[in-house]
């Protein structure tokens, strides 16, 4: 992490992409529809701001801007959404955060992003699943 526990952004490679084409062509600018998920994302779940701050709040764009390069890329068929939502899961679950939660980001995604609202709601599906599994794992 960087500037006290806000997401990188540049050079070391975990910058977020800024550019995603969908299928057709299009471009999608992946900040500002990142952006709109998260506002909507912490409108609807407020305790975050106090939890995490406005560094919660630059993690929730950062990981929504891969979410969105990744559903991009399995929608033109060079990707595994699922298998990048099982990871993130298990990253945040592991840092306490509630999975849940990332199913219902993706759902807002859909919701943000229309070309992509199949692949990202099939993610969602994966992200309460992973959520399950994870609320069965014993912690130590």
């Amino acid at each position: 992490m960087t500037r006290a526990g806000f997401p990188p952004r540049a050079g070391s490679g975990g910058a977020a992409p800024a550019v995603a084409e969908l299928p057709g062509g299009q471009r999608l600018e992946l900040a500002a529809a990142a952006r709109e998920i998260a506002r909507r994302h912490r409108a609807e779940f407020p305790d975050e701001e106090e939890r995490y701050g406005d560094a919660g709040l630059e993690w929730c764009v950062y990981d929504n801007q891969w979410i969105l390069a990744w559903a991009a890329a399995d929608a033109s068929g060079f990707e595994d959404l699922g298998r990048q939502i099982e990871w993130l899961a298990g990253v945040l679950d592991a840092r306490g955060y509630p999975v849940q939660r990332l199913a219902r980001n993706l759902e807002t995604a859909a919701d943000v992003v229309a070309p992509l609202r199949a692949v990202l709601e099939s993610g969602a599906t994966t992200a309460r699943a992973g959520g399950r599994l994870a609320a069965d794992t014993p912690r130590p």
